[in-house]
């Protein structure tokens, strides 16, 4: 397929930088250096999601020498590992704490149209891929502020290594990042966590809140770029439950958004929501949306979850069509055959000690 995102996916819903969720298509937790250059490089994907947490880099490098190439092919490459003895922000779901891809290395990458090649087969080659939309989502509070200041740094300086190169002959590809930028975690208690359990890995509100705004408030000459940051807010749900989301946790989150007046001092809102749980009940969210028009729904899968059953997905396009809604919500899911759904959801099931809507922690998806 065509990759025509660089033209459908800037369709935004007005004085937003929404972009038309009807045309994302995502990779999904994107947390090594094999999946990001897989995603960078795949025209069919215009929308990266990757999972930040506090850990230690894995750094592999393997250098090409040209020059002992000649002289010993065996000897033509040097390779380097090494596990950093601090902790940094790095790309890795939970309960992973080590990873290949700081952070750092992630969002320079996203930014940077070019790499060049110094392996044997390809020396000095260069290879080019479309910007894609990022989603960053944070699974701790820790991640914050030290990515947020990496992220604004890698701004500044892509900025200005364009507008430098418009006033040169430099033949580098580098232009100014122009996707959206999605700045989410999983911040209320929602459908399957209990209260009584302490392992949830839950994200404070209001720091989120109060740090994003205050990052996305610090772009004071970056118009644009302001334009295209992006609150994504959603629950920490556990797939099990019997239940579905409940009036009182959207009210919850409505109160959250309006506190901080996020609909005027950001991009656009977006709200994360579990697919599997929201096909048992959509209608909480529909007071929400049409209040909002604005506002859009990112439907998901977690990782590790069973695929989705496209019977499931039906329900939701099907109750967002009868109240008009339609065009406020994406998916971002894995899908599955009714007999493949079935069977994976069995295994998925009985390899967990603990049932639906009972203490969860270890079980919870995002």
């Amino acid at each position: 397929m065509k990759n025509d995102g660089d033209v459908a996916d800037n369709l935004a819903l007005p004085a937003q930088g929404l972009p038309n969720p009807k045309t994302l298509r995502w990779a999904h937790s994107t947390c090594s250096k094999d999946d990001l250059e897989k995603a960078l490089f795949d025209e069919d994907i215009n929308a990266i999601e990757a999972d930040i947490v506090m850990g230690h880099h894995h750094k592999v490098e393997e250098k090409y020498n040209e020059k002992t190439a000649k002289e010993d092919e065996a000897s033509s490459s040097t390779i380097t590992n090494s596990i950093s003895t601090t902790t940094e922000p790095i790309m890795a779901h939970p309960p992973n704490s080590i990873s290949d891809l700081s952070f750092e290395a992630f969002i320079h990458r996203c930014m940077t149209k070019e790499e060049h090649s110094t392996t044997k087969d390809c020396p000095r080659q260069p290879r080019q891929h479309h910007y894609k939309h990022l989603k960053l989502d944070f699974k701790d509070v820790e991640t914050i502020e030290p990515a947020l200041n990496t992220l604004k740094k890698s701004m500044i300086i892509d900025n200005d290594e364009n507008n430098s190169n418009s006033n040169s002959n430099s033949t580098s590809t580098t232009t100014s990042f122009d996707k959206s930028i999605f700045l989410n975690a999983d911040i209320i208690k929602g459908p399957g966590c209990n209260t009584r359990n302490q392992q949830l890995a839950i994200v404070d509100a209001d720091i989120f809140m109060e740090k994003c705004l205050a990052f996305i408030d610090s772009l004071i000459n970056q118009e644009e770029d302001r334009k295209r940051i992006i609150m994504s807010l959603g629950w920490k749900v556990d797939c099990r439950s019997f239940h579905g989301y409940t009036d009182l946790q959207v009210k919850e989150m409505k109160d959250i958004i309006e506190k901080y007046d996020t609909m005027n001092r950001t991009g656009g809102v977006v709200l994360a929501v579990n697919a599997r749980v929201l096909a048992k009940d959509p209608k909480p969210f529909d007071s929400i949306l049409k209040e909002y028009p604005e506002m859009q729904l990112l439907i998901w899968t977690g990782t590790g979850e069973p695929h989705i059953s496209r019977s499931q997905i039906s329900i939701i396009n099907n109750h967002y069509q009868s109240i008009g809604c339609e065009d406020q919500i994406g998916f971002d899911c894995q899908y599955g055959s009714l007999v493949y759904f079935g069977m994976q959801r069995t295994i998925y099931w009985m390899n967990k000690n603990t049932s639906p809507d009972e203490d969860v922690g270890a079980t919870t998806m995002s």
